[in-house]
Formats: structure tokens, C-alpha cells, sequence
């Protein structure tokens, strides 16, 4: 008879008188064991149920420190957890407290338990933002223009549309006036500079 290299399992040759009581039940509490490590180290799912202010996670598996669960609610700072019955701490990876939004509705969230302790992979306490998902044609919110700006612009082209249909004659201007706005009724022998403020 001989092992296997990695598992030491028995392997049983031609020759070999077989009793399955000797040979067999070691290489089955072998393989036990090695698949309850494996499982114990891989991410395991849970179940996230928030009830009032507590978020209660059960884990698939209760022995798997780490766990991912798709959130039922958007996680609000102050609420807690509790981790398969027992009552936990949670924080972000940089050992901050949770702040609100630190996760979504809908989002798979990977957290570490050690002991009561939770570790939430959260980035600064809130949930990471793709980089151009506030973006518009590559562009910040603040590079387009506002409603108030559009309707200033809007004012001042149609003044200069009125002033320019009413174009005064070379030698017909009485008055220059510096102005902030035109008026609703401009004369027309009134030549009003707009000052930008």
C-alpha cells in the first residue's frame, strides 16, 4: 500500500488485503477535514434582515469568519449587528465606525468576524463610487450651467436681440448708462452697458 503526496490518503495496491474498516475510514476523515478547512477559509454566504434598527446576519456556515451577504436595506450610522444570533462591533477597514450609506440597498458586502468584531470591506465608511458615476461627457455636475445661470444668460441675449433691433442711428445717442440689468423697457436712444457682477 502507499499515500498519497499531499493528504497522506492510502492507496491501495494489487497485492494489497483490503479492509475497508483500516484502509478507507482514515482516507474518508481526511478528506472531511480538509474540505471543513477549505470551507472554513473561503467566503461564505449569509443573510442580512434588518428589524428596527439591528441588522441580523446568519451565516451559512457559523464557523467561516468571512461572509458576504446582499444588503436588504441601506445601512444608516448608529444601527447595529448582530452575527448569527450574538451581538457585534462593526467597522471599516481603516477601524472607523460605519457611517450612513456605508453600504446600499443591493449591494454584496464582505465582512471579517473575529470574535464580536465585524470588519466591513467599505471604503472610508461609505460604499465606493464608481469614478464616473457623477460624471456627464467626462464632466462634474459644477461644469455644467444651472437654471438661474442659463436664465441670467437667457435675459441678457434677448436684451441684446432688442437692442440690436432697435439699432440707434450714428449720432442718435443721448445717454450711455452702466447698468446690472437692462430695464423691461429700454429707450432707444439709451445706449445701456450690462456690468457683469
Amino acid at each position: 500500500m502507499t499515500n498519497t503526496t499531499n493528504y497522506n490518503l492510502n492507496i491501495v495496491q494489487g497485492s494489497d488485503l483490503v479492509n475497508p474498516l483500516i484502509q478507507t475510514n482514515p482516507n474518508f476523515e481526511t478528506i472531511d477535514s480538509a474540505m471543513k478547512a477549505n470551507a472554513d477559509r473561503g467566503v461564505q454566504l449569509a443573510t442580512e434582515l434588518k428589524s428596527g434598527t439591528v441588522h441580523r446576519i446568519t451565516r451559512t456556515n457559523p464557523t467561516a469568519p468571512v461572509f458576504y451577504f446582499v444588503a436588504t436595506t441601506d445601512y444608516v450610522a448608529g444601527e447595529t449587528f448582530t452575527v448569527d444570533s450574538v451581538q457585534c462591533t462593526a467597522y471599516t477597514t481603516d477601524g472607523q465606525p460605519l457611517t450612513t450609506n456605508a453600504y446600499r440597498i443591493g449591494a454584496k458586502v464582505i465582512g471579517i468576524i473575529t470574535g464580536t468584531v465585524i470588519t466591513f470591506l467599505v471604503s472610508s465608511g461609505q460604499a465606493a463610487i464608481a469614478s464616473d458615476s457623477e460624471r456627464l461627457g467626462g464632466q462634474l455636475p459644477a461644469y455644467y450651467a444651472t437654471a438661474a445661470g442659463l436664465a441670467a444668460t437667457d435675459q441678457t441675449a434677448t436684451a441684446a436681440a432688442t437692442l440690436a433691433g432697435n439699432a440707434i442711428p450714428k449720432g442718435d445717442v443721448t445717454a450711455i448708462l452702466k447698468v446690472t440689468e437692462l430695464p423691461a423697457e429700454p429707450v432707444a436712444t439709451v445706449m445701456y452697458c450690462v456690468v457683469e457682477q
